[in-house]
């Protein structure tokens, strides 16, 4: 600004006619008004042209006000073009604002974000250069199983378990096929003696109450590395950064297994980045494992709630609490799963 003033910012959106955004009222020369504002879009908007049309031509026309005692003044505009965010997710610009006579009066510095760009999808060329520390063969060989290529009999016997999910849920997590299933009988026997013939835990309970699941695969089903999904990665990796950060805000170090899981979630998804800018991973096969995953988390989340169930029978509230929690989390990356399916299949 080229004076000192008491002012804000305002501006209107074509698509919610009759309100007024505007900032908070800011004095000094160069201001800074740091403020953020959520537009809605139409229902839609994506897929109507007519309204792709309109977003094309919108223009945001922003308002510099200066505050007074009885009234206040507009000091100069300045005019913002939408059209690039048809192809890209982020639009930063610098406006100049002219008063009335058309002197400039100011410059103001505006950035647009969506999460998506509204026509076609943004496609970004970047040179990475990485250096793997960690063994990736597992993660390979869970790609080239997932693109269709044919894997050597030998490598499959000691490529060990993916950390990539590929094969399908009823597979490698439940019960094989040879293992004959048992039942514990009650008949004739007292209450005390059938309770301790039931297992508190392990694939006998399993078994007993007809869940098709093994142990080490519960055990597992919250193990981050597991999971394909870039977005639960992602989500992931940031609630790590998150309780990081509060942790030494209150002056204490963060605890050891959530800088585990930091770690792990940002090796997979750079082993995601890889297999992808190499072309090893083709995005409907991404899709294919981020399919499977969400089958195996339903099945996984189905069996949590049986045994749930049978442990408040039994009074094993401890297990109840555990189990419960590692429900909701599971959860959790199963909506983030579905969304990451859904929004990727309405971009094909």
């Amino acid at each position: 600004m080229k004076s000192s003033m008491n002012g804000f910012v305002q501006f209107g959106w074509i698509f919610d006619k009759g309100k007024k955004y505007s900032t908070k009222a800011v004095k000094g020369q160069n201001i800074i008004f740091n403020s953020d504002h959520k537009l809605p879009l139409p229902a839609g908007a994506r897929k109507n042209a007519a309204l792709l049309r309109e977003f094309k031509r919108t223009k945001i026309e922003f308002e510099l006000v200066s505050k007074g005692l009885l009234w206040n003044s507009t000091m100069g505009r300045g005019e913002l073009k939408l059209a690039p965010l048809l192809t890209t997710c982020e639009l930063t610009s610098t406006i100049r604002l002219k008063n009335e006579d058309g002197d400039s009066v100011g410059e103001l510095h505006v950035q647009c974000s969506l999460r998506r760009p509204m026509q076609t999808p943004e496609v970004i060329n970047e040179d990475k250069f990485m250096c793997v520390l960690d063994n990736a063969s597992e993660f390979e060989h869970a790609i080239r199983v997932a693109s269709g290529e044919s894997v050597p009999a030998s490598e499959v016997e000691t490529s060990g378990e993916a950390d990539l999910p590929v094969s399908r849920p009823g597979k490698s997590d439940l019960a094989p096929s040879g293992q004959e299933r048992h039942s514990v009988s009650t008949e004739g026997k007292a209450p005390a003696e059938v309770k301790q013939q039931i297992p508190e835990e392990g694939d006998a309970l399993l078994q007993y109450l007809q869940i098709p699941l093994n142990w080490q695969a519960l055990l597992r089903c919250t193990d981050i590395s597991t999971n394909p999904s870039f977005d639960a990665l992602t989500a992931e990796v940031d609630s790590c950064v998150k309780q990081i950060e509060e942790a030494r805000a209150q002056g204490k170090q963060p605890p050891a297994k959530v800088l585990e899981r930091k770690e792990d979630a940002e090796r997979v998804k750079m082993v995601l980045e890889v297999a992808v800018a190499n072309e090893k991973l083709s995005l409907e096969d991404y899709l294919a494992l981020v399919r499977e995953a969400i089958s195996r988390d339903e099945e996984i989340i189905k069996g949590i709630l049986k045994l749930v169930v049978h442990w408040e029978k039994h009074g094993m509230t401890d297990k109840v609490k555990e189990w419960k929690a590692t429900a909701v989390a599971l959860k959790k990356r199963l909506d983030i799963m579905r969304a990451e399916v859904k929004t990727a299949e309405e971009n094909l």
